[in-house]
């Protein structure tokens, strides 16, 4: 993707929660656990003072736009795919799906000059292909189309989805936690937001979910076409997770 430099230059930045990764041993066995399906409401962040908020804004809503999740295509894709572990929403239909898209993925830059995103049901119907944004608006629709919540994170020159697990330290987001690890022998990483909500990172450079993270996140934007603008200097601090 082909940010413009301008907009690095004129972001004002501010804060929307920490950077966080679990290191975590013992798992116990959480097959079908259900993830959470709600996460807090986000407001848009705005900034009068932001000389390309304009522009935030007409990108997220045309990511927003892309995430058509309620589409028939998207819908019975995401539902076919992730019956192989049926019953309601839960972290192994997650998994299955990562795994599914990231295996036939196959990458092709937007045209020259432009960022192009491609909807959910495009990338379906062309057989799995097209950038990093186009694969981080499918995943984000898939989440969506089977009941979870997602969000879009834009960095530098890249994007990639999130999934939300619940809340930080509960029970039950750190026994999916636990679980992830133990599955994928990784350590997992995520951002807890301002309401202590964890955010499993779905970015396709890793061969899991909760891989580790690329760059610093500029801002972020939900299939509703909130968006958020993020603190600039984050850092990535470490987090043990007992259970």
């Amino acid at each position: 993707m082909k940010w413009r430099a301008a907009f690095l230059i004129a972001l004002m930045i501010f804060s929307t929660g920490l950077m966080g990764c679990a290191s975590i041993q013992n798992a116990q066995n959480t097959q079908n656990v259900p993830v959470k399906s709600q996460a807090a409401e986000h407001n848009v962040s705005s900034n009068s003072c932001m000389e390309d908020e304009a522009w935030i804004k007409k990108i997220s809503s045309e990511i927003s736009k892309a995430i058509d999740y309620t589409s028939p295509t998207t819908r019975d894709f995401a539902v076919k795919v992730a019956a192989i572990h049926p019953g309601e929403y839960n972290i192994d239909q997650i998994c299955y799906i990562y795994e599914y898209v990231f295996n036939r993925w196959r990458y092709v830059s937007d045209p020259h000059g432009c960022d192009y995103f491609s909807p959910a049901s495009r990338t379906i119907e062309l057989g799995l292909v097209g950038d990093c944004d186009d694969y981080a608006i499918l995943m984000s629709a898939l989440i969506e189309a089977i009941g979870g919540t997602s969000r879009i994170v834009i960095i530098e020159d890249h994007a990639y989805a999130e999934v939300y697990l619940g809340e930080y330290n509960s029970t039950d987001t750190n026994q999916i936690l636990k679980y992830l690890e133990e599955k994928y022998n990784s350590t997992m990483h995520y951002h807890i937001d301002e309401e202590g909500g964890v955010w499993l990172n779905l970015d396709w450079t890793a061969r899991h979910p909760g891989g580790e993270y690329q760059g610093t996140p500029q801002y972020i934007v939900y299939p509703n076409g909130w968006y958020e603008v993020c603190e600039g200097n984050a850092r990535e601090s470490k987090v043990s997770v007992r259970g």
